[in-house]
């Protein structure tokens, strides 16, 4: 009965870390900047224009951009856009690092690795605080025109609750150990 114990010990934060991780993963495609009500009128009344020759983005599509879409539009139309292939690739990966970093996260709290599954979250972090700022840089946020979205919010929650997790599942399985040792002495 005490070992089935200390396994739920450790199931909690696992279950926990693994809901919230496949969380990250889906707020990668859910919006992370969306338009102001004025500008989301203007943008449908664009309708299926596309809003540049390279890339497959028509002006309603831009309604609401998740990070997926962006890494798409660099990766397709950074020459057009930033007048730089190179600066294009750097964007599209930049932004694409964050789905790639969430999905790494997941495999690590698959295999219950706490500590793997902390230093990966403070990666995610880490890339979407680099993502903000080159939002902000670049004039991109804040505008009339758009407002963070739900994916915004949603990554930096999760980021907190796994790496809580990681931390609370690291204490978990060393009290394990710990309890273990003792036990066979």
């Amino acid at each position: 009965m005490d070992s089935e114990l200390r396994k739920i010990k450790l199931l909690i934060p696992f279950i926990i870390a693994l809901i919230v991780s496949l969380i990250a993963i889906v707020s990668f495609f859910l919006p992370y900047i969306s338009s102001a009500e004025e500008y989301r009128e203007y943008l449908e009344s664009q309708g299926d224009k596309h809003a540049s020759d390279s890339v497959d983005m028509t002006y309603r599509d831009m309604k609401d951009i998740s990070l997926f879409e962006y890494a798409k539009t660099y990766f397709q139309g950074g020459k057009e856009i930033l007048h730089d292939e190179t600066a294009g690739i750097f964007y599209g990966v930049l932004m694409s690092s964050v789905g790639v970093f969430s999905i790494l996260v997941l495999l690590a709290v698959l295999r219950k690795k706490p500590i793997l599954t902390f230093i990966l979250s403070a990666l995610v972090g880490g890339v979407c605080y680099l993502v903000n700022r080159d939002c902000i840089d670049r004039g991109i946020m804040p505008s009339s025109n758009y407002f963070w979205g739900i994916s915004y919010y949603m990554l930096y929650a999760c980021i907190a609750v796994i790496a809580f997790c990681a931390i609370w599942m690291f204490v978990a399985k060393r009290k394990i150990k710990k309890e273990g040792s003792v036990t066979l002495v």
